[in-house]
């Protein structure tokens, strides 16, 4: 055996294990390195079946159920849109006052001893309404008597002196003073003494009752108003901008919470100056008797403006689910479901603001029973 073969022998042997590592990483394909083509394969179907999920995400899914074509075809009534040159208004609030008013105030102080009526009572003119104790203005009354007769007694004697000559003019004079200042006094207390009694200077309601029997009333306090029921006015606080549409005389639609048909007002009073404040001026419009009125109510005036074309509906194609109106509108012979916005109601119909356009058609009857997308026949 020759000596020099054995270490080439062991080189070899060495150097072959590196040869396979970088065949396997350089990606050789001779039979020493060769990778097995089975996780390859295992890859390629890994991709393979991720590609239906990739190219479905972007698709659009229609419903399997709840659509049109599943609905019954239901038969309606369809009016078409247009807008109709109309008068507009401008409302402004007001209340409806009396205008008759009267405020029961005490002009004596004293302690209320009898209070016969209660809110909402009728009163006839001259009838109690209250009575006050009035022992201290009946002893000033007494005292005044008693200085009147001292007084008159004082002038009768210096009259019969000065006749003799027994008593000077100026006696006379200041005698005559005595006895007007006691009957001045005695009238004083007499007036008084009505006070304590108080009585109803006209017909009316008892509007409001601010003290009860037994309370201590004061000069000035306000014990009672009444009010006349049935000649009432509504009075408004109408802008300035609008000043010149209100005339004197003029007869305006008047709405009043409660009552359900307007209320014609004529103009009666117009202030001549604006409030600084507000910038508005008082307008007073005179109210026929209408059953369900009262003083109190929360009005509207409307002021009329220039025509406008404007968009009314029958109120019977209005649908209201919670806070929402809707109608629905015809397209391509389906129910569309409509958000509109509302305005005045008006005897031609309710306004639209906001949700239609002239030329389209919408259902005007029955349309509580109608879902979005449903088929419509129209009769």
């Amino acid at each position: 055996m020759n000596p020099s073969a054995a270490p080439e022998i062991h080189q070899s042997k060495m150097t072959n294990p590196q040869s396979s590592i970088a065949d396997q990483r350089d990606g050789r394909s001779d039979g020493r390195g060769k990778l097995s083509p089975l996780p390859q394969v295992l890859l390629l179907a890994a991709v393979l079946s991720t590609l239906p999920f990739l190219f479905g995400c972007g698709r659009s899914h229609t419903p399997a159920s709840g659509t049109a074509v599943d609905l019954p075809t239901a038969t309606v009534r369809i009016e078409a849109v247009q807008r109709r040159g109309l008068p507009t208004t401008e409302e402004v609030v007001g209340t409806v006052q009396s205008r008759h008013a009267v405020d029961i105030a005490a002009k004596i102080s004293g302690r209320i001893l009898e209070l016969p009526v209660v809110l909402g009572q009728t009163v006839e003119e001259g009838d109690l309404l209250v009575a006050m104790d009035s022992q201290e203005i009946q002893a000033r009354l007494e005292q005044a008597g008693v200085a009147l007769r001292q007084a008159e007694t004082d002038h009768r004697r210096v009259e019969s002196l000065l006749g003799t000559g027994a008593a000077t003019p100026a006696e006379f004079d200041n005698a005559v003073s005595r006895v007007h200042s006691a009957r001045a006094a005695v009238a004083e207390s007499k007036a008084l003494l009505g006070h304590a009694r108080i009585t109803a200077p006209m017909r009316g309601v008892v509007a409001r009752r601010n003290v009860d029997p037994g309370d201590l009333a004061m000069p000035g306090q306000l014990l009672l108003r009444l009010e006349d029921p049935v000649n009432l006015r509504l009075e408004a606080d109408v802008p300035a901008s609008l000043f010149e549409r209100v005339p004197s005389d003029a007869q305006l639609e008047v709405r009043v919470t409660g009552v359900l048909e307007p209320i014609p007002g004529r103009v009666t009073e117009i202030a001549p100056v604006a409030d600084p404040a507000t910038r508005s001026l008082r307008v007073k419009l005179e109210l026929p008797p209408t059953p369900g009125l009262r003083a109190g109510q929360f009005g509207r005036v409307a002021v009329p403006l220039a025509d406008a074309e404007i968009i009314v509906v029958p109120p019977t194609s209005i649908l209201a689910r919670g806070q929402l109106d809707i109608v629905f509108v015809v397209e391509q012979d389906q129910a569309r479901m409509r958000i509109v916005r509302l305005g005045r109601e008006r005897p031609e119909g309710i306004e639209i603001l906001a949700g239609l356009e002239a030329g389209e058609s919408i259902v005007v009857e029955n349309p509580a029973g109608l879902v979005d997308g449903q088929p419509l026949l129209a009769r």
